[in-house]
């Protein structure tokens, strides 16, 4: 497995619910015209192999919603976005992607297709500005590199840039192993299990038989 990319930090978020995860999506523009953009792309070069991605969001039983290209994507997304410092637990340790591909199921449409359409449009961004190379292909520094001119960029771009920004750090930072390292002592009462969560239980808890 390759190490995280690194990319400045996500601001430290405190474990709580916020209202981008209900709302219609994230993208100002349509993800029609991603859709188009990306199809360019992935004719200029095929995409990987299914297994790269199976092995860059690590082992486990299929995503919900977003394919395994998809999943792959986000994985390296956010362990680039993250970055985190010694000491604290990898984006596969707090399953981020996988949690965030398990909050899409219960999400309205829209803002599942613009998560699609943006990791999608992610994974061929090189392509169309004349590398040869997917963004999984890139080293973490170009990756690093490419990140963040999509955060300093306007318009689409950025608003991708942000929306993976936000549920990247949305989703690490409610792993209670990340609290200590920004100062949350955590909530109040114990937090209970419900089926319809997202938390790692939910993943890994066995079905009742």
């Amino acid at each position: 497995m390759r190490r995280p990319g690194g990319l400045c930090h996500a601001a430290p978020m405190q474990p709580n619910r916020n209202p981008i995860l209900t709302r219609r999506g994230f993208l100002g523009a349509g993800a029609a015209g991603l859709a188009a953009l990306t199809a360019t792309g992935l004719a200029i070069k095929a995409t990987r192999a299914e297994r790269d991605y199976i092995d860059m969001a690590g082992e486990g039983a299929p995503p919900n919603v977003l394919s395994w290209t998809e999943l792959g994507v986000l994985t390296q997304a956010a362990a680039c976005i993250i970055a985190p410092s010694a000491g604290m637990p990898s984006v596969l340790d707090t399953m981020t992607a996988r949690r965030i591909d398990r909050e899409l199921g219960f999400a309205e449409d829209k803002l599942r297709s613009d998560m699609k359409a943006s990791l999608s449009f992610l994974e061929v961004k090189p392509l169309l500005s004349g590398a040869f190379q997917l963004f999984t292909e890139l080293d973490a520094a170009r990756q690093t590199a490419l990140l963040l001119s999509m955060r300093t960029a306007s318009g689409t771009d950025r608003e991708i840039y942000a929306g993976l920004k936000f549920f990247a750090g949305f989703f690490y930072y409610t792993d209670e192993r990340t609290w200590p390292h920004i100062g949350y002592n955590g909530p109040a009462v114990p937090e209970k299990f419900f089926d319809g969560g997202n938390r790692i239980a939910n993943l890994t808890r066995e079905p009742p038989a």
